[in-house]
């Protein structure tokens, strides 16, 4: 009995605990953009100079081959490990569908490597000037 609402209740603690994450992580993100609202106007209202706004990063042209490496291991990773499973249990041919779901983040990741090679194709190499 307590096995079975053991089982029951797992997904549901899972999607409150994804939420709450996610509520947390977005109030943060709101509170930052609000403090930094409010010195931006504070400053208006004295006429001082506005402060810079913060500089974002940036990643370069290898952002595309690092997410794009990253996003085709974890899928193949995905694949191959529900393909292992089925090959261990033998008796559950549904875990090669499920195997099947790999080939999404696969994909994301090609798509990522595809504009690795686009961007470095069209970029001129560094010191070349065209004349």
């Amino acid at each position: 009995m307590i096995s079975q609402l053991g089982d029951a209740l797992l997904p549901v603690v899972f999607l409150i605990v994804a939420w709450a994450v996610a509520f947390v992580a977005l109030s943060f993100r709101h509170k930052s953009r609000a403090f930094r609202h409010a010195e931006r106007m504070a400053a208006l209202d004295k006429g001082m100079e506005l402060p810079p706004e913060p500089v974002q990063p940036t990643l370069g042209p290898k952002a595309h081959l690092l997410r794009g490496l990253i996003w085709l291991f974890i899928g193949m990773g995905i694949s191959i490990f529900f393909l292992s499973l089925r090959l261990a249990t033998k008796e559950n041919n549904e875990l090669f569908a499920v195997a099947t779901l790999g080939l999404i983040p696969m994909g994301v990741g090609i798509a990522h490597l595809v504009m690795y090679r686009l961007d470095t194709r069209a970029a001129p190499p560094a010191g070349v000037t065209g004349r």
